[in-house]
């Protein structure tokens, strides 16, 4: 009798534990600090006359977002379900071989878009971000960046591996007479 009554203290205690233990667990995934993660990628604007519009072949990347999530929380067992909010702050394009002739001045506007396989499955549209370059002096190689309205990704990602496409546009102010090559760093934000 006394061996029965030792196992159900047993079972009671480890019942009580088990609650306290994942209340513990919650706890502390709450605490992850936001952290960051950026993607590089490289772009290149052909020759265009003025007036015309490019738009660059679309450029993919394979975003393991667990991943990600687990390289930044310090061995935590943490995944994309723990995670309440994945933004774009910002993409950020510069351009490599501008001259007096090719600067950013020759385009009017840019368009930066990005959308994943998960998002186009489910019928989601590009998040989009366009801005208008001034016709000044100052612009001519200063980098471009755009900024995202509110949004969260995680209706685009996956916990595993997600297709990202990202895709960029312009259009000529004037000629540009050579090719042009863009840099464009996205930079992700994650908070728990």
């Amino acid at each position: 009798m006394k061996k029965l009554l030792f196992s159900l203290a047993l079972v009671a205690g480890g019942a009580v534990l088990l609650p306290s233990c994942k209340k513990i667990i919650d706890e502390i995934k709450k605490n992850i600090n936001p952290f960051e993660h950026t993607v590089d990628l490289t772009y290149t604007i052909p020759t265009l006359m003025q007036g015309q519009t490019y738009n660059a072949d679309e450029q993919t990347y394979i975003l393991n977002v667990n991943d990600v999530i687990n390289d930044n929380t310090e061995g935590l067992d943490v995944d994309i379900d723990d995670i309440s909010s994945i933004k774009i702050n910002k993409i950020v394009l510069t351009l490599e071989n501008a001259d007096a002739e090719n600067n950013w001045t020759n385009l009017q506007t840019a368009t930066a878009g990005v959308n994943s396989d998960k998002g186009r499955t489910a019928g989601k549209a590009d998040i989009e971000s366009t801005i208008t370059v001034p016709d000044a002096e100052a612009e001519r190689y200063t980098d471009k960046t755009f900024t995202f309205a509110d949004h969260n990704l995680k209706d685009y990602l996956n916990g595993g591996d997600t297709k990202i496409y990202y895709s960029i546009s312009a259009k000529a102010r004037r000629a540009v007479t050579k090719e042009l090559t863009i840099k464009a760093k996205i930079e992700y934000s994650f908070k728990p």
